[in-house]
């Protein structure tokens, strides 16, 4: 009787964290989302791999995490974001890559950012960001 009740419980706890696992894995694009919408590089630093792919105007190319980290910074340091608007995302489950397309309103001008998620070890990682400027409306 102890024995089924000790592999019940170990069931139930095995069960809630793969429920937390797939959880946090949907609520990536979200979070990254708001490291956009916050002009917050850390936050969307937190998920990117250690080798990024980036286009954004003239510096597009093959960056490592720390210098996507300052590409984001020296970004969001010359245009003031207003908004972010997240209007595509495939965030399916068990996928090994997940996409998201939004539009990121600025003072300086307005952006169609891209970015491309690819699961390693068991983690979502940034593997590119695209940036395209968009004419003004």
């Amino acid at each position: 009787m102890k024995s089924t009740m000790k592999r019940l419980v170990m069931l139930i706890l095995l069960a809630f964290f793969a429920f937390n696992q797939v959880k946090a894995q949907n609520n990536i694009i979200d979070d990254i989302s708001l490291g956009f919408a916050n002009s917050d590089q850390q936050t969307i630093a937190k998920y990117l791999g250690n080798k990024v792919e980036i286009n954004l105007f003239d510096l597009s190319g093959v960056y490592s995490k720390a210098q996507a980290e300052m590409v984001l910074k020296d970004f969001f340091a010359k245009y003031d974001v207003q908004s972010f608007q997240l209007f595509n995302k495939n965030n399916t489950n068990g996928e090994p890559s997940k996409f998201a397309i939004g539009n990121l309103n600025t003072r300086n001008g307005n952006f169609r950012i891209f970015f491309l998620l690819k699961q390693l070890e068991g983690a979502y990682i940034i593997q590119e960001m695209r940036f395209q400027a968009q004419p003004s409306r």
